[in-house]
């Protein structure tokens, strides 16, 4: 997958555009992204976004080719990768379909506001924004339609998959009986989950397509900034961390 693939289309698409110029409007009064060269700062977060979002969705679409999708995105701040994705998954010809809802779970207010206003602007549907910390505390989602398969992506946090998973038995009670792929942004990887912290499983496996037991798998992605690898976390119905 290269620079020129669906990632490079999808800066030029409307939504992309107008993230990007909502983001470089409301950094200096939410701090979304570095203020030393905000212009470069955002414009590589979202090709990464884009990119690894592209590589992602390429795998999503033929290992779970039938199976319907949550996704909930932890921190999203100025809405990397959650917003960038939801789009993805929206615009995807094989994934929108089967893409049941997006979650986005923000703690702070002006971040929060800023998520809101960004996502109406792009004319975006089916995306929700949640003012709270992600814990066992959080609110739960009202019904919704049962996913195949839940992903959860961090950017910015340094949760364990424990911690991820008790939160996600709060936020959607019943999902322990649902596949869950929990997704960080690595790099300097050296074969070894734990020494990220992921504190899950170590067996690799080789995708989403349907492992009998928890383990991990990477996607590798080609990035001008820190972040080249998608370390997933993969965690069968029933057999989730307690």
């Amino acid at each position: 997958l290269g620079l020129g693939s669906q990632g490079e289309d999808l800066v030029r698409s409307p939504a992309i555009v107008t993230l990007r110029d909502m983001v470089l409007r409301w950094n200096k009064s939410f701090s979304l992204v570095s203020r030393q060269d905000p212009v470069r700062q955002t414009d590589e977060l979202i090709d990464e976004c884009l990119v690894s979002g592209s590589a992602l969705m390429a795998q999503l679409a033929q290992s779970r080719a039938t199976d319907h999708l949550h996704y909930i995105d932890l921190g999203t701040g100025g809405g990397f990768p959650g917003l960038v994705w939801h789009e993805l998954l929206a615009t995807d010809p094989l994934l929108s379909g089967r893409h049941i809802g997006t979650d986005l779970i923000e703690p702070r207010t002006k971040r929060a506001w800023f998520l809101e206003q960004a996502s109406r602007a792009m004319n975006q549907s089916g995306v929700s924004i949640h003012e709270h910390l992600w814990s066992t505390s959080i609110p739960p989602l009202r019904a919704i339609n049962k996913p195949d398969v839940i992903m959860i992506s961090m950017k910015a946090l340094h949760l364990s998959d424990s911690q991820v998973l008790a939160g996600l038995g709060a936020f959607m009670p019943g999902s322990h009986d649902t596949d869950v792929v929990i997704i960080r942004f690595v790099a300097n990887w050296e074969g070894d989950p734990d020494m990220l912290g992921v504190h899950g499983p170590s067996n690799p496996v080789p995708s989403l397509s349907g492992a009998a037991t928890p383990g991990f798998f990477i996607i590798e992605y080609p990035s001008r900034r820190p972040a080249s690898i998608l370390l997933c976390s993969y965690y069968p119905a029933g057999q989730h961390l307690g």
